[in-house]
């Protein structure tokens, strides 16, 4: 559960006749109070030395992204290209080779003050997902809504993402921002803990209404470095949109608790060998869903850090125009490494 520390204000009163007695410290400011909720995040103790310790020119402002890509890309704008990268997905070697199991992206920030924090979103922790998948569900166990969201702190990032870290596997970036931002998303980020729990435990892809991101960890961390100034005019180019068959989409007999389906026709379960072996682009339409597609985000960040490949044999054009765009904004570029871990500076002067 995501952790919240409630401010507690005491008042000193004096007794009989005497004087007020004043308080051995005045009441927390506004930047204590906002330092103080925000703590689990900015515990540089529990940061990553592959964050905590990236050399950033000191008096200036960063929005971090790291992004730990999947084991294998799945190119959702291609069906043939999407179901091959389902089933190297769930190859143990291309696990074993990636470092995670699953991709995963992080945001973080270093303020001018030299304030550092980190964090992202995570949800079914109990592998209800991938149970769907075995259970005929296809691609819509990936594409469905699960309620048991949950914002991730430094203390709690499993270590199997610590190793993918350590061992250079993360395309991680620096964005500099104005001081001003910096503080903006970490406000957001308070703000958004004050949201009702049930509004902060939606997870999934596909936009919503209240979540053109949608509500995984991608789209949350590209939210909440919106929300400092960082990748400005990109966000809406992570979004996809994606026709949906029955081919790869089905839908067990039983929908479990906390579990929204795609919004599209419903449609018989998709056995495994179906799903992996048979024709995507083949089968009944049940309808479209825009998606933040992971893939997209790792594109931009892998132009940034200058990444000689890339995982996707294409992107839609207006990615890479808008990409080319957002790097023009910055005077250099500086690449720094930590460990085994390369990360890119963007700097605007």
């Amino acid at each position: 559960m995501t952790v919240v520390l409630r401010l507690l204000l005491v008042s000193l009163l004096a007794a009989c006749a005497l004087p007020p007695a004043v308080p051995d410290s005045a009441p927390p400011s506004r930047g204590d109070a906002l330092s103080l909720r925000l703590a689990p995040y900015e515990d540089r103790a529990h940061l990553p030395p592959e964050v905590a310790l990236l050399p950033l020119p000191e008096g200036r402002a960063f929005v971090l992204l790291v992004q730990l890509p999947g084991p294998a890309p799945v190119d959702l704008g291609n069906p043939a290209e999407a179901q091959d990268g389902l089933r190297r997905f769930l190859d143990p070697l291309a696990v074993w080779r990636a470092g995670t199991e699953l991709g995963h992206a992080m945001v973080g920030w270093r303020c001018a003050d030299g304030t550092m924090g980190l964090v992202s979103k995570s949800g079914d922790p109990d592998n209800l997902g991938l149970r769907l998948l075995f259970q005929g569900w296809g691609l819509a166990a990936a594409l469905s809504r699960y309620s048991d969201g949950y914002l991730v702190t430094p203390e709690a990032i499993p270590a199997r993402q610590r190793r993918a870290l350590a061992s250079g596997h993360a395309s991680i970036l620096a964005e500099e921002v104005p001081a001003a931002a910096c503080q903006s998303l970490r406000q957001s980020l308070v703000a958004y803990l004050d949201r009702p729990e049930a509004e902060r435990a939606r997870y999934g892809m596909v936009a919503e209404s209240g979540a053109p991101l949608g509500t995984g960890c991608g789209g949350f961390a590209v939210w909440l470095a919106g929300q400092g100034g960082a990748l400005r005019g990109l966000d809406r180019h992570f979004l996809r949109p994606v026709l949906l068959r029955d081919s790869f989409v089905g839908q067990g007999p039983v929908v479990p608790p906390g579990v929204t389906p795609p919004a599209v026709a419903p449609a018989p379960p998709v056995p495994l060998l179906r799903l992996l072996r048979g024709d995507w682009d083949r089968g009944r339409v049940l309808g479209e869903v825009v998606l933040f597609d992971m893939e997209l985000l790792l594109y931009s960040l892998e132009r940034a850090n200058l990444a000689p490949e890339q995982r996707l044999d294409r992107v839609p054009p207006g990615l890479d125009q808008a990409t080319r765009h957002w790097l023009g904004h910055f005077a250099r570029r500086m690449p720094v490494r930590v460990g085994q871990a390369g990360a890119m500076v963007l700097l605007r002067r």
